[in-house]
């Protein structure tokens, strides 16, 4: 019988790897428990009401602001950046209420903090700051957090090396800004860049032989 040490899962036939987390397989010759999943966690009911009464608020919080602000002066300005920082606390809630892995809910809360910085300034009707600084700058500390976990998590990778390369491109592509003269300053996006290129070349040059032939079965080269 064999055993996964990190899904806590025995398999009576005989794999040499986990068919959920693809981890390697010990044999277990004393648990005579077979192929036992662990048991699915039911979300809590009062969880359940707490939730949906707080998405009853925000969309009450929304209509009110909007009316307000549309028969003040018939144009919507202040509350259109109510209505994205409601949406937003939502979703931090589902967030936080969530059971996927702790780094999926950091780099969610991280990509999501983002767009909301970006739609704040254009709704401000001032975005130089969010394209110019938050954009690069923000876009550049999930590359280093997501570079930080896959090697910090090797026997994981597989779950967000995907990740991490798209995150590189898009730090890369950040550049077009510069040449296209759309932003004023230039710093953040030349960081964005250097990170984005250099993460990217320390996966060619020193990921594991297993990490370099996955993403190569993934990306059919």
């Amino acid at each position: 019988m064999k055993y996964c040490e990190n899904c806590k899962i025995n398999y009576e036939k005989d794999f040499k790897k986990c068919l959920l987390c693809g981890d390697d397989l010990i044999s277990n010759e004393t648990d005579l428990t077979v192929n036992s999943y662990p048991t699915i966690k039911k979300t809590k009911e009062p969880l359940n009401i707490i939730y949906r009464t707080f998405i009853l608020l925000n969309i009450i919080s929304i209509i009110v602001s909007i009316f307000i602000d549309y028969n003040a002066d018939k144009n919507l300005s202040w509350s259109l950046i109510v209505s994205s920082g409601n949406i937003s606390t939502l979703l931090f809630l589902k967030l936080l209420f969530s059971e996927s892995k702790l780094v999926l809910r950091i780099i969610s809360f991280l990509f999501i903090s983002l767009i909301e910085l970006i739609i704040i300034g254009y709704l401000s009707k001032d975005p130089s700051w969010a394209i110019d600084i938050v954009l690069p700058l923000g876009s550049s500390i999930i590359t280093i957090f997501l570079t930080v976990v896959i090697f910090s998590k090797s026997k994981r990778w597989q779950d967000y090396a995907i990740s991490l390369i798209i995150s590189c491109i898009i730090n890369i592509s950040l550049i077009l800004l510069n040449i296209f003269n759309v932003t004023v300053t230039k710093w953040p996006v030349l960081v964005a860049f250097f990170i984005g290129l250099s993460t990217l070349l320390l996966l060619i040059l020193f990921a594991p032989k297993k990490l370099k032939e996955e993403l190569l079965r993934r990306f059919h080269i």
